[in-house]
């Protein structure tokens, strides 16, 4: 399966913008072409994180996605969440036909050094880079916090839908949950998956 990546131009562009502030935005999407009909009932399940950002998350999402979303950690004990057989079970024995995972790839760290030319004359320039004004370069740090989401269709076991966010320069755990969750759910609506959802 390959994601889409969001055009080159517009993927630089972002980049520029967000350089040095906060924000959360889509940088890989993809939908399965072939994909029909809304998902009634979806288990929405978070992994990767600790127990408390997983049920907030989780909850957060259930109140987005509104009737026929349900938490995994209502329905899958605190222990058994790497059995796959018995989230197997669950999802048929309860007629789940959707499956919503939001994954935590990772944060990194991103340097960008940015340099000045000077004057536009060569002499002035060849001056200009040996006085004592001449401009050192800037080094800006930032980290990405990236997270992957994928909606399953049960009965197919396949996934139908993915994306990729990266949230730059993230302080606090709810904005990042809010900022994420809230693409989900827009992202799900226009890919007209969502029962409900318009």
């Amino acid at each position: 399966m390959t994601l889409r990546t969001v055009s080159s131009a517009a993927a630089l562009a972002a980049a520029a913008v967000l350089a040095g502030c906060s924000g959360t935005k889509p940088v890989q999407l993809w939908r399965d072409p072939t994909a029909q009909g809304t998902y009634q009932k979806v288990m929405v399940a978070v992994i990767g994180v600790d127990m408390a950002t997983r049920r907030n998350t989780e909850e957060v999402l259930v109140k987005r996605l509104g009737p026929g979303a349900i938490a995994s950690y209502q329905v899958i004990p605190a222990g058994e969440e790497k059995d796959v057989e018995k989230l197997k079970a669950t999802l048929h024995e309860a007629k789940f036909d959707g499956l919503l995972v939001l994954r935590l790839m990772g944060v990194d760290q991103e340097i960008t050094t940015t340099t000045y030319a000077g004057t536009a004359n060569v002499y002035g320039y060849w001056g200009y880079s040996y006085t004592a004004m001449y401009a050192q370069p800037m080094v800006d740090v930032r980290k990405i916090a990236k997270i992957e989401s994928r909606l399953f269709d049960v009965a197919a076991e396949k996934p139908i839908w993915a994306m990729v966010t990266e949230t730059v320069d993230p302080s606090k755990r709810e904005v990042i949950i809010d900022e994420v969750t809230e693409l989900v759910v827009e992202e799900l609506a226009a890919a007209k998956l969502l029962a409900g959802k318009k």
